[in-house]
C-alpha cells in the first residue's frame, strides 16, 4: 500500500469487515472517483453512479457472503484507457449458488439456463437471493447505473467467470461471453468498468 489515499485514481485493495465495515471505505472510493474525474462535466453522475453500485456490492458482501472473512474493495482510474474500475470480492459461497435457486423458483423455465443467462435474467428481474420480497433491487438498479456509462460487468466465482457487456440500455445473455476451467476461487468476484468515454 505505497500510496495511502496519495493518488487519486488510486484505492489500494481495502478490507470490507462483515460486523461492521469500515464506514469511510465508500467515502474514500467515491472522493477517489471524484478526483479522479473532476474535469469530467457529468461527475457527478458518474459519482452516484458510483456511490450506488458501491454500496450495493459491499452490502452484499455482509448479507450474501455466509462467511466470516473480510471482503476486499479496491477502484483504479485508467487515464489512458479512460476507464473506472472498481472491484468487490468475497469468499463466501457464490452469487449463482445463491441465485440460481432464488431464480428458478421464480421462472421454471429456467432450470437448465447457463449461468450467463441465469445473471442477466437475475439482474433484469431484481431477484433476491433470500426470496424476499423489496430485496434483489440493489442489485438491479447498480446494474441500470453501471449500463448509463457503458460498463462492463466481470463476475468471477469458483471456476468460472462471466463477461456481461451492455447492449441496447441492459445486459443481455446473446451478449455475454463465458469463461470456464479456471482455477478454483472461492466467493464472488465482481468488477465493474466503467467507459469514461465522452
Amino acid at each position: 500500500m505505497a500510496y495511502r489515499g496519495g493518488n487519486g485514481g488510486l484505492v489500494e485493495i481495502e478490507p470490507i469487515n462483515r460486523e461492521g465495515c469500515d464506514p469511510g471505505l465508500r467515502q474514500r472510493l467515491i472522493v477517489a472517483v471524484q478526483q479522479a474525474c473532476s474535469t469530467r462535466s457529468d461527475v457527478r453522475s458518474l459519482v452516484e453512479a458510483t456511490r450506488t453500485t458501491l454500496s450495493e456490492l459491499v452490502s452484499n458482501v455482509g448479507d450474501h457472503s455466509e462467511t466470516d472473512l473480510d471482503g476486499f474493495a479496491a477502484l483504479q482510474v485508467y487515464r489512458k484507457r479512460n476507464n473506472l474500475v472498481v472491484t468487490v470480492a468475497d469468499s463466501g459461497v457464490g452469487i449463482l449458488r445463491k441465485l440460481r435457486p432464488a431464480l428458478v423458483a421464480e421462472v421454471p423455465a429456467l432450470a437448465e439456463a447457463g449461468n450467463v443467462e441465469i445473471l442477466c435474467e437475475a439482474i433484469r428481474r431484481g431477484v433476491s437471493s433470500t426470496g424476499e420480497d423489496g430485496r434483489g433491487m440493489g442489485l438491479k438498479g447498480s446494474a441500470q447505473k453501471a449500463i448509463k456509462f457503458r460498463s462492463t460487468l466481470d463476475i468471477r466465482t469458483e471456476r468460472q467467470g462471466v463477461i456481461l457487456f451492455p447492449s441496447a440500455g441492459a445486459y443481455e445473455p446473446a451478449k455475454g461471453m463465458l469463461y470456464d476451467n479456471l482455477p478454483y476461487l472461492a466467493g464472488t468476484h465482481m468488477t465493474i468498468t466503467f467507459s469514461l468515454a465522452a
